[in-house]
């Protein structure tokens, strides 16, 4: 076609590894090296609520971001936009819910366990949000 474009690579990478690597990094270095405090917080602090509220604001954040760039949808797109969300919760659903049930041909010591497939099911397609919107605003610039 006789284009060619050019992406910044480095800048994707580097912004990726502020937002999603280096609090992945951070919290597991946070639980191998502080255990009596990891544990001292999940009997005080309800971990469940503090995660629905980050997405509750990282969608907040997304919807005002949306906003502010002066974006605009009409009302087909929004009926898409919304379909498309609830397909992809569902299809993760699905794939969480193969894992799980796919497991239990394997040798023992690689299945999930009744408690590890709850939290795969329940947690499974709401990490795909949770990771999905920071890995969006990265690579396509906010």
């Amino acid at each position: 076609l006789g284009k060619s474009s050019s992406a910044p690579y480095a800048q994707v990478l580097k912004n990726l590894s502020y937002t999603i690597i280096a609090p992945l990094v951070v919290g597991q270095l946070i639980q191998y090296l502080l255990p009596k405090v990891v544990t001292w917080l999940q009997k005080h602090v309800n971990f469940g609520k503090v995660s629905n509220c980050m997405i509750i604001l990282m969608v907040w954040n997304t919807f005002c971001n949306t906003f502010y760039s002066k974006a605009s949808a009409n009302a087909g797109s929004l009926v898409l936009i919304i379909f498309l969300c609830i397909s992809f919760y569902m299809w993760f659903t699905v794939i969480c819910w193969g894992l799980v049930v796919g497991s239990q041909h394997l040798p023992q010591r690689l299945r999930i366990n009744r408690s590890d497939g709850v939290a795969l099911m329940m947690c499974g397609a709401t990490k795909t949000l949770a990771l999905g919107m920071p890995l969006i605003s990265v690579l396509y610039d906010g």
